[in-house]
């Protein structure tokens, strides 16, 4: 059942543009995404850098990484989210924001909030779609 859920969330990324990497996730496995130039586990929702090290790309956990703001991992985003000029594309930007954040927390009550956040998002965005 688990092995389904992380195909599923592959095949999702996939079909929204996402890129799988040559990279598994050091947390569960789970094959690596780049999806806008944020690199991601789907699964668990780990965040990751790629950098070279002695003429190798490796992937390193932004958490891993010393010094790193966590004001800067968030600046692409919000650019992203300002640039974005229909009202679906912003909240598109928005759904993967909480649906990462869902994914990557120990707190039942915080992931049962997000999921409720999720599924008012997701029809929002069907509607502006339809």
């Amino acid at each position: 059942m688990v092995e389904d859920k992380k195909i599923s969330d592959a095949v999702h990324l996939l079909l929204k543009g996402g890129k799988m990497l040559g990279f598994h996730c050091q947390n569960c496995e789970t094959p690596v995404f780049d999806m806008d130039g944020n690199i991601f586990c789907p699964h668990c929702g780990k965040r990751y850098n790629i950098t070279e090290k002695d003429g190798k790309m490796i992937v390193e956990s932004v958490d891993d990484i010393p010094d790193q703001p966590e004001e800067s991992a968030e600046l692409p985003v919000l650019q992203k989210f300002e640039s974005q000029r229909y009202p679906s594309d912003k909240l598109e930007l928005l759904f993967n924001k909480i649906a990462t954040k869902a994914a990557s927390s120990d707190n039942i009550h915080e992931i049962k909030e997000l999921v409720g956040l999720l599924r008012e998002i997701a029809e929002i965005i069907k509607l502006l779609k339809d």
